[in-house]
């Protein structure tokens, strides 16, 4: 999903996010959601 501030998004998600954002693709900022939250799916947050 993508968002416009990976810090601000980390703070209003709907399920636990993993602890740091990390660097993502092209120069982004990501985050991956708790894989238990979402049944073993992966969701990634990237953004700035």
């Amino acid at each position: 999903m993508k968002v416009d501030d990976v810090s601000e998004a980390m703070i209003h998600a709907p399920v636990p996010t993993g602890t740091t954002p990390h660097q993502g693709i092209l120069g982004k900022r990501a985050l991956f959601f708790d894989k238990e939250a979402t049944q073993n799916v992966q969701l990634e947050i990237t953004g700035n």
